[in-house]
This record gives structure tokens, sequence and C-alpha cells, in this order.
């Protein structure tokens, strides 16, 4: 539990700073995630990958609503902020508050697996687009 608790403390420190690019340290190196789960290649098959893509996301104006441990996880409900201009096909000046949940896997002070689920349909919605307008896979 101790290491548990200590990697909240720290995620809870880089996000309050706004340095979400500082959660890279808390991934281990073998990190299992879900964001590859549609099929589509995110790119990011490496915990290093994943944290050079939280850093690029610069001041993700992260907020954490609800935080609760159990065991060895830490589930995560919070919300974030997405700018149409980032995303192909959003109605422009369009932006959204995207609600999202993360249950986090952690052993020997690093968190080894990360299920993410997110409310796409909403953001998709109040950036001025409707699902079936969503990007398509190839």
């Amino acid at each position: 539990m101790a290491n548990t608790e200590e990697v909240l403390r720290q995620f809870n420190q880089a996000v309050a700073s706004g340095n979400v690019g500082g959660l890279k340290s808390l991934f281990a190196d073998n990190l299992k995630h879900n964001l590859d789960r549609s099929g589509k290649k995110t790119g990011l098959s490496s915990s290093s990958a994943l944290g050079d893509a939280a850093g690029n996301v610069g001041n993700a104006n992260v907020k954490v609503l609800d935080q609760i441990v159990s065991g060895d996880q830490i589930v995560t409900r919070f919300q974030f902020e997405v700018d149409g201009a980032n995303v192909d096909g959003a109605v422009p000046g369009s932006k959204a508050t995207v609600t999202a949940l993360c249950v986090a896997k952690v052993q020997d002070g690093k968190v080894v697996e990360a299920n993410i689920e997110q409310d796409t349909a909403g953001m998709l919605l109040a950036l001025g687009m409707g699902v079936a307008d969503a990007p398509k896979q190839s």
C-alpha cells in the first residue's frame, strides 16, 4: 500500500503543477494499457512513448474529481479540456470538457497497467461533431 500511496502522491503533484509530462517517471517499462484497443495503433507501445505524449500535451488543465485507493489499484475520475483546433473536423473555436476514468495497477512503485475510459461521444458533440463524424480508422 505504501508504494501505491507514493505513486498517488506523485501523480497528484504532477497534475497540480500542470506538468503532466512528469507522469512519465511513474510508468513501468512494461506498462500495459488499453489505448490501442480500437485496433488503431497509437504509437504508445512503451512507457517512454506514453510519457512523451503526456508531456507534449503541455498544461492539459486536468482536474481530479475523485480518487480511490484499494490495495494495489488507484481509480481516478478526472476532467480535461480539449481545444477543437487540435481535432480534425471540429467546429472552429470549439472546446470540450471531457470526463474520464482511469484504473491503474501499481507494482514496485510504478504503474504497470492503466485502463482509461472517456466520454468520447460527449466530446465530439461539444466540438460540433456527431458520433458519425468521428475520424475513420484505416
